[in-house]
């Protein structure tokens, strides 16, 4: 019994550190030295009470990854199946997300990484530059052109 206070103590401090899918709480637990069942139990327990949630994890990921990081829905959908989401909590997740808060995130993107080096390309091979590293990280192809449009008319280069 005291290895599962352990064991839930430990998943607690993680937990008050950041938040983490089920799985990957599972994950850490085992490689703390934790048995399988000792993990489940906690993993569940922790479910029950609801102080794990994997979706309002892949939420509060997603929107951080979009909003900090750039990603576009497709790098998180990676990096949520990566976390152990299901494929159905995913798309939850990613249904959430309004196609607006992704062009933002994209402009965001140009305004932040475009730099001097990119004046020297003709403006057909700076669109193609621009959409191209967007859709590397994540973001649909018609999101991409929408963002350099708006960048470019916002005169923000």
């Amino acid at each position: 019994m005291s290895k599962r206070i352990t064991a839930r103590e430990s998943a607690i401090r993680m937990l008050s550190a950041r938040s983490h899918s089920s799985f990957e709480l599972a994950q850490k637990l085992r490689r703390k030295g934790f048995s399988a069942d000792e993990v489940d139990g906690v993993v569940e327990e922790l479910k029950r009470s609801r102080i794990i949630d994997d979706l309002e994890f892949g939420k509060e990921y997603a929107n951080h990854r979009l909003e900090r990081s750039f990603h576009g829905p497709e790098l998180i959908r990676y990096e949520l199946r990566e976390k152990g989401l299901t494929q159905e909590l995913i798309d939850c997740v990613l249904e959430s997300i309004e196609e607006g808060q992704v062009l933002a995130s994209a402009v965001k993107y140009l305004e932040k990484r475009i730099n001097n080096k990119w004046e020297s390309l003709s403006p057909d091979k700076r669109r193609t530059a621009c959409v191209h590293a967007l859709i590397k990280r994540g973001y649909p192809a018609t999101i991409s052109n929408k963002a350099y449009d708006i960048f470019i008319a916002a005169d923000s280069y």
